[in-house]
């Protein structure tokens, strides 16, 4: 394999090409996910300016503003330490336009994928609402609600696609959902060579990672093999 000087391509040898094919230039250097980050809930001071307003578990103390800055804080290490792009969004998504807005925003910039979190039981339906946007646009999700926020059955959330966390504060956990996300990107930048008994070249891409997969028969690549000498 050859490096292409100064142009950040990676080029691969002729013979691995047949007759009138072009070499097909892959970056040296990957680009990591950009993944859409949202919270989910209403602000605080929708409870505060009501007498019997009550936010629910873990109750009107609780400081999702402070929570969420803390998460943020989390998440830009995160996004260092992974090489990837984490955007997220400065206010919550706190009610069904919202949500919609944020919905076509995905289906415009196509992110590697979604994290959501979510701390309030009322903002399930705008989740739901966001999956299912994620979910038909081929987008993967990391959806992460603390515990004790959602009662019942979480039954639908255990399906392709999507990374359920129902947890403690578990920073771990979405850094886990994240570093998925990152290598399916970096996948579906590389090149996998493929010797087989094929009777000619050809190139395909695998469905679920994109990788390109070059295939090249056997028999032309131990004639090259052949030709190389010790030391070169």
């Amino acid at each position: 394999m050859t490096l292409g000087a100064g142009t950040g391509t990676l080029l691969f040898p002729p013979w691995l090409w047949g007759a009138g094919e072009s070499p097909k230039a892959l970056p040296t250097k990957k680009q990591g996910a950009k993944v859409r980050a949202a919270f989910l809930y209403p602000p605080s001071k929708t409870f505060a300016s009501k007498p019997d307003g009550w936010w629910s578990w873990p109750g009107n103390e609780f400081d999702a503003e402070g929570r969420q800055k803390k998460f943020v804080a989390a998440l830009r290490e995160m996004e260092q330490r992974l090489d990837m792009k984490i955007a997220v969004d400065p206010e919550p998504i706190a009610n069904a336009d919202a949500a919609q807005r944020l919905a076509s925003e995905m289906q415009s910039e196509r992110p590697d994928g979604l994290l959501l979190v979510m701390f309030y039981n009322g903002s399930l339906a705008i989740a739901d609402l966001l999956l299912k946007a994620a979910e038909e646009a081929g987008i993967p999700a990391i959806f992460y609600i603390g515990l004790g926020v959602k009662h019942g059955s979480v039954a639908q959330y255990r399906r392709p696609g999507l990374y359920f966390i129902q947890s403690l504060d578990n920073l771990d956990a979405i850094e886990c959902g994240l570093r998925m996300v990152n290598t399916k990107k970096r996948l579906s930048q590389s090149c996998l060579l493929s010797v087989t008994e094929a009777q000619e070249t050809r190139e395909g891409v695998e469905a679920f990672f994109g990788i390109t997969v070059r295939v090249i028969p056997f028999a032309r690549y131990a004639e090259e093999f052949g030709k190389v000498s010790l030391g070169e």
